[in-house]
Protein backbone atom coordinates (compact mmCIF):
# COMPACT_ATOMS: atom_id res chain seq x y z
CA UNK A 1 0.00 0.00 0.00
CA UNK A 2 1.45 3.36 -1.06
CA UNK A 3 1.78 5.70 1.87
CA UNK A 4 0.61 8.50 2.10
CA UNK A 5 -3.09 7.18 -0.12
CA UNK A 6 -3.67 8.78 -3.40
CA UNK A 7 -7.00 9.71 -1.88
CA UNK A 8 -5.67 11.67 0.92
CA UNK A 9 -3.18 13.84 -1.41
CA UNK A 10 -6.23 14.44 -4.19
CA UNK A 11 -7.91 15.69 -0.87
CA UNK A 12 -5.44 19.17 -0.87
CA UNK A 13 -6.22 19.91 -4.14
CA UNK A 14 -9.29 20.17 -6.54
CA UNK A 15 -8.12 17.82 -8.74
CA UNK A 16 -5.82 14.57 -9.59
CA UNK A 17 -4.29 16.02 -12.13
CA UNK A 18 -2.73 19.35 -10.93
CA UNK A 19 -1.36 17.15 -8.06
CA UNK A 20 0.37 15.26 -11.14
CA UNK A 21 1.65 18.29 -12.59
CA UNK A 22 2.58 19.68 -9.37
CA UNK A 23 4.59 16.75 -8.26
CA UNK A 24 5.72 15.68 -11.49
CA UNK A 25 7.78 19.61 -11.56
CA UNK A 26 8.75 19.48 -7.74
CA UNK A 27 10.53 15.87 -8.53
CA UNK A 28 12.34 17.34 -11.82
CA UNK A 29 13.44 19.94 -9.35
CA UNK A 30 14.76 17.34 -7.02
CA UNK A 31 17.25 15.97 -9.91
CA UNK A 32 18.19 19.03 -11.24
CA UNK A 33 19.46 20.43 -7.37
CA UNK A 34 20.94 16.85 -7.02
CA UNK A 35 22.54 17.47 -10.26
CA UNK A 36 23.67 21.11 -9.44
CA UNK A 37 25.08 19.35 -6.19
CA UNK A 38 26.98 16.38 -8.05
CA UNK A 39 28.51 19.22 -10.33
CA UNK A 40 29.49 21.61 -7.72
CA UNK A 41 31.08 19.33 -5.41
CA UNK A 42 35.04 19.66 -5.48
CA UNK A 43 35.06 16.40 -4.14
CA UNK A 44 32.98 13.47 -4.14
CA UNK A 45 34.22 12.05 -0.77
CA UNK A 46 32.81 15.48 0.76
CA UNK A 47 29.57 14.86 -0.84
CA UNK A 48 27.30 13.23 1.79
CA UNK A 49 25.97 10.47 -0.63
CA UNK A 50 23.56 9.23 2.12
CA UNK A 51 21.88 12.26 1.98
CA UNK A 52 17.95 11.36 1.63
CA UNK A 53 17.72 13.27 -2.00
CA UNK A 54 20.63 10.43 -3.18
CA UNK A 55 18.87 7.30 -1.38
CA UNK A 56 15.44 8.01 -2.14
CA UNK A 57 13.60 8.37 -5.88
CA UNK A 58 12.51 12.04 -6.56
CA UNK A 59 8.72 11.46 -7.08
CA UNK A 60 8.66 9.73 -4.12
CA UNK A 61 10.09 13.06 -1.97
CA UNK A 62 8.11 14.99 -3.47
CA UNK A 63 4.92 13.48 -2.65
CA UNK A 64 6.47 12.82 0.94
CA UNK A 65 7.07 16.76 0.79
CA UNK A 66 3.25 16.96 -0.63
CA UNK A 67 1.46 15.21 2.16
CA UNK A 68 4.28 17.44 4.45
CA UNK A 69 2.55 20.86 3.32
CA UNK A 70 5.78 21.90 2.26
CA UNK A 71 4.90 23.21 -1.34
CA UNK A 72 1.03 23.43 -2.46
CA UNK A 73 -0.76 23.26 -5.98
CA UNK A 74 -1.56 26.88 -7.21
CA UNK A 75 -5.24 26.22 -8.82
Amino acid sequence: MLYPAVPELASKTNSRYALVIAVAKRAREIVEQNERKLENADNLMKLDVNEKYFIEKPVKLAINEFSENKFSVKE
